[in-house]
């Protein structure tokens, strides 16, 4: 199958890289390591989650995260809103694109944002609306949908119809999560041919975590099926919660290498984009999750 010449990022560590950090990030350091991605070539930076800060205290400045980003023209600066009141405050510190998150196993869904994936829709329904009406574009994510850590393997179809909700809804691209990286080349495309029936390839993107090391391969299959854009994180940042000590989110750093190797165009600045994932660890105090910096630290010791 022939791949494609360019492929969209979507840079997601400020938000889902840093959200469960359990040290306080200052907003300083989420304001520089959000402009570095943007200098660094990514066209979309996920900033930041308008969430309440007693389930997400490290989102709890938001606001001023916001407000104290210099945006770059032509750099999306989407955030995450759980409900109306979340939407409210994101339209009241000018963002211009919102996403909404939910899930295609019944359980996760209780238990990460305490309601049905039913109720869940009809929570975003009224934020879909209200952003189409400030002609705000809104992103849907769909967590578990390669499996869910209560219920083991999520169907296709199971993804699928949660997806196809979102579509109607209004969300102009659909992010299909693998929550805890147990998905392989072969599930992910069989799960990218049901959701497809539903909504058009070129409205889906791959958010796959390398618990198990496969999201490179996962992308890789995923470009073979036809997607174009794909959810990464810089250093890897954002564990699993469900997986003891395991990797969450692919590493920007790892993506940009391969399509780089691939010849596919990101516009992306490998070394740019290096150098913030180190400026991030240092402020966090940990090393790199990349494979690329890691590499490229053995090779420079």
């Amino acid at each position: 199958m022939s791949l494609p010449r360019k492929v969209r990022i979507v840079e997601v560590g400020p938000r889902d890289g840093l959200q469960n950090e359990p040290a306080n990030v200052p907003t300083a350091v989420k304001i520089e390591l959000i402009e570095r991605l943007a200098d660094a070539g990514l066209p979309v930076v996920e900033a930041t989650a308008f969430v309440s800060p007693k389930w997400v205290p490290q989102m709890s400045d938001s606001a001023e995260v916001f407000a104290g980003i210099r945006k770059r023209p032509g750099v999306a600066y989407p955030v995450l809103v759980p409900n109306m009141k979340g939407f409210e405050a994101a339209r009241a510190a000018g963002a211009e694109e919102v996403a909404v998150f939910g899930a295609a196993s019944e359980t996760f869904s209780r238990k990460n944002i305490n309601c049905s994936i039913e109720q869940s829709l009809e929570r975003f329904a009224p934020v879909v609306k209200a952003a189409r009406a400030r002609k705000m574009s809104v992103r849907g994510y769909i967590s578990c949908a390669a499996g869910c850590p209560y219920e083991g393997e999520v169907k296709p179809q199971a993804v699928a119809a949660v997806a196809e909700k979102l579509y109607r809804m209004g969300c102009y691209e659909i992010s299909l999560g693998d929550t805890i990286g147990v998905g392989t080349p072969g599930r992910i495309r069989a799960m990218i041919g049901a959701v497809a029936k539903k909504v058009p390839i070129g409205r889906l993107a791959g958010h796959y975590h390398d618990t198990y090391g496969q999201a490179l391969a996962n992308i890789y299959a995923s470009l073979e099926a036809g997607v174009r854009t794909f959810d990464s994180s810089v250093a890897g940042l954002g564990g699993c919660p469900y997986a003891k000590g395991a990797t969450g989110n692919v590493a920007t750093e790892d993506v940009v290498y391969m399509l780089d190797g691939l010849g596919i165009e990101t516009g992306v600045d490998l070394m740019k984009v290096l150098r913030t994932g180190q400026f991030i660890c240092r402020a966090l105090g940990r090393e790199p999750s990349s494979k690329v910096a890691r590499a490229l630290a053995a090779k420079d010791s």
